[in-house]
């Protein structure tokens, strides 16, 4: 029986903001489509933005999550959030305190000390309805049996 590398079950559920956490690209990205789908799913008719943290400027925060004139919801997938400048990770911590009930946001984050300011306002808004989850890297393909030496 193979074991489940993630912590965390497949996302269904429509939360107001999920951190995603971990260094697996493969899982951080598949988790990362299945929220995108399943807000898609919830709200169709939305706008989807999926960008790099990188990319994202002081107050471009603002103009992607402020409603739009035709109606409907949007998705904002920011990926690699500890690359994110102050200001823009300022922006988001502030964000993520008091989600736009329309906005679906969706946060990568790699882990580690780099953006932990970012990582630590998430965990704060869990009781405003933040989710995190969390993807640890994986160390081998399968677990080791003590007495074993590897074959060479």
């Amino acid at each position: 029986m193979a074991a489940r590398t993630a912590v965390n079950p497949p996302a269904t559920e429509v939360v107001p903001v999920t951190l995603v956490v971990g260094e697996e690209e493969f899982l951080v990205d598949r988790a990362v489509r299945d929220l995108i789908a399943a807000a898609r799913d919830a709200a169709p008719g939305g706008d989807v933005h999926d960008l790099d943290a990188s990319a994202l400027g002081p107050g471009e925060l603002a103009s992607l999550t402020s409603p739009s004139l035709f109606g409907g919801g949007c998705v904002l997938a920011v990926r690699s959030a500890q690359n994110a400048g102050k200001e823009v990770a300022a922006e988001l911590a502030r964000y993520v305190k008091n989600p736009a009930p329309d906005v679906v946001l969706i946060l990568t984050h790699a882990g580690g000390a780099k953006g932990k300011e970012l990582l630590a306002a998430v965990r704060g808004a869990k009781a405003a309805g933040a989710r995190m989850m969390e993807y640890p890297k994986v160390r081998t393909a399968r677990p080791r049996r003590p007495g074993r030496s590897p074959r060479a």
